[in-house]
C-alpha cells in the first residue's frame, strides 16, 4: 500500500526537518548536530519517550538509544563527538510508554546488528527487551516498521542494501584467519579496512599480562556483549565488526597486536599486503 510522507524543512538548509505520514500518529525528527535553533523551537514537540539514533552516515556509525526526553538526551549526547545527524521517532499522540520505546530500542539495535552494514560500537551495552505480553508485541511490530519506512523516506540507508551493493560487497571480503592466543576466522574488506570477526571463532579466554588498562576495559566488554565461555574455551557468539584489523586482534589475542600482521588470507599473506598507502 502507498504510503505519502509530507516534509516539513524550516529553512534552506534541507538538513534539519521533521516527516510526518497521513493517517498516522509518529513522526520522525531529523536533526543536524550544529542545528541548535531547530532543536529549541521544537523544544515541546521533543519532550516525549521517543527512539532515537545518533548517526554519521560518512564512517557508517550508529547509536540506538531510548530516551523520555529527546531535548535533555540529545544534550547530554554533545559529549559523543562522532555523530552529526540524530533521528528521532515519537508519537504525537503521546501513546507511546516508556516501555514500548525500550521494545522499539531493543528491536531496533537487534535488527541493524543483524544487517551489519553500520558500526554499532558506540552502544557500550546490548539494549535490553523489556518484559512484554504477547499482544503488546504484536502491538509494536507494525510500529516499528513504520519507523523503518520514516527513516528510509528521510533518505537514510541503514535498514536499506541493495542485493548488487550485497552482492559487490561480499565478493570483495577476503576470508582470514588469526591464530596467537586464538583460532579466529574473519572477512576482511580492503575497501575501508574493516574485519569481522565471525561468529564460533575462538579467541584468548585470558588478558595478556602487559595489556594497557585501557585495552582490558574494553576487552571485558566486548567479551560480555559477544562472547561466551563453553568449557575453557571462549567462543564469538555473534558476527562483530570493527573498524580495522587491529582492533580485531586486541579482541581476539587479549592485548596489544597489529592485526595487519596478525591476520593472514587464503594464501597465507599478512593483510598488510592490503593496506592502503596513506
Amino acid at each position: 500500500m502507498a504510503k505519502v510522507f509530507q516534509i516539513l524543512v524550516p529553512d534552506n538548509t534541507l538538513v534539519s526537518r521533521i516527516i510526518s505520514c497521513e493517517n498516522q500518529v509518529t513522526e520522525l525528527f531529523v536533526i543536524d548536530r550544529a542545528d541548535k535553533n531547530f532543536v529549541s523551537e521544537n523544544s515541546k514537540e521533543l519532550n516525549k519517550p521517543a527512539l532515537y539514533i545518533l548517526c554519521n552516515r560518512d564512517k557508517k556509525q550508529l547509536y540506538v538509544g531510548e530516551t523520555d526526553d529527546s531535548l535533555k538526551r540529545l544534550k547530554n549526547h554533545e559529549a559523543k563527538d562522532f555523530w552529526t545527524e540524530a533521528i528521532v521517532f515519537h508519537s504525537t499522540t503521546d501513546t507511546l510508554s516508556t516501555t514500548e520505546v525500550k521494545w522499539l530500542e531493543a528491536k531496533t539495535y537487534e535488527t541493524l546488528a543483524e544487517l551489519g552494514y553500520y558500526d554499532l560500537s558506540q552502544n557500550k551495552q546490548k539494549p535490553q527487551s523489556p518484559p512484554l505480553k504477547k499482544n503488546q508485541i504484536y502491538t509494536l511490530e507494525p510500529i516499528f516498521e513504520e519507523a523503518k519506512n520514516y527513516i528510509c523516506a528521510a533518505g537514510f540507508d541503514i535498514f536499506l542494501k541493495g542485493e548488487k551493493d550485497k552482492q559487490q560487497e561480499e565478493e570483495s571480503l577476503i576470508s582470514c584467519t588469526l591464530s596467537r592466543n586464538a583460532d579466529a576466522k574473519g572477512l576482511f574488506n580492503p575497501q575501508d579496512g574493516s574485519l569481522i570477526v565471525l561468529k564460533g571463532s575462538k579467541i584468548n579466554p585470558e588478558m595478556v599480562k602487559k595489556a594497557s588498562p585501557q585495552i582490558v576495559a574494553k576487552r571485558i566488554k566486548d567479551i560480555a556483549k559477544y562472547a561466551k565461555k563453553s568449557g575453557k574455551e571462549l567462543i564469538v557468539t555473534q558476527d562483530v565488526r570493527f573498524n580495522s584489523p587491529s582492533g580485531a586482534a586486541v579482541f581476539c589475542c587479549g592485548g596489544s597486536a597489529n592485526g595487519w600482521i596478525e591476520w593472514k588470507d587464503a594464501s597465507n599473506n599478512k593483510l598488510e599486503i592490503y593496506k592502503k598507502k596513506e
